[in-house]
């Protein structure tokens, strides 16, 4: 009796004391993994760490062509890219499983790949990538404070990248010329454009 009651105490303790839970792991693409709308961490750019997959993909990093001319295999791998560097699941950005289905999330991501992404590199000339400003995260800006976003943004944003096509690289390359403050929100209004290589 004593050693049944003493296994019992100690598998108790055991199981007390082991490892914390882990959250459950994504098994499936149509599990919604957005995070709640909050404030971004703001972290410095890097090099990707997704040029291996690009390339896997038979992709160039430092030469990506316009997402519309991906082939099926090609555009998989990059959708896959843009998941792990957001932490997002495919339904965050699909219409559930409607994968053809035009939606707001998809119109940025296209604009952000071939408007952005294709054009900028950090400013030791290593590719920049969706990972080297999202590091997992859909939301990166902290917008409680204009003034820190800005100064972010003129330090990290445009003081750490550069533009690959010899033009220079100012706000004006994310933001247009004359710039819109709100250009996220204009590119999720319109269906994204097709972008000739």
């Amino acid at each position: 009796m004593r050693v049944g009651s003493g296994l019992l105490v100690l598998s108790v303790w055991l199981a007390a004391c082991g490892a914390p839970a882990r959250p459950p792991a994504r098994t499936s693409t149509t599990e919604a993994a957005l995070p709640k709308r909050g404030e971004g961490a703001m972290p410095p750019v890097r090099a990707s760490t997704l040029g291996g997959k690009l390339r896997a993909a038979g992709l160039d990093p430092k030469d990506l062509p316009p997402i519309e001319s991906l082939d099926r295999r090609q555009k998989l791998a990059v959708m896959r890219t843009f998941t792990e560097s957001l932490g997002v699941a495919c339904v965050d950005c699909h219409a559930g499983v409607d994968w053809a289905a035009d939606t707001r999330r998809k119109r940025v991501a296209k604009r952000m790949y071939n408007e952005l992404t294709r054009v900028v590199a950090l400013d030791d000339g290593e590719p920049a990538y969706c990972d080297s400003c999202h590091q997992g995260a859909l939301f990166v800006l902290d917008r409680r404070d204009k003034s820190k976003v800005t100064d972010f943004m003129t330090d990290v944003y445009e003081g750490k990248l550069k533009r690959t096509d010899g033009r220079e690289h100012d706000c004006a390359t994310c933001h247009g010329d004359p710039p819109d403050l709100h250009f996220l929100t204009a590119w999720r209004e319109h269906p994204a454009p097709d972008v000739a290589r």
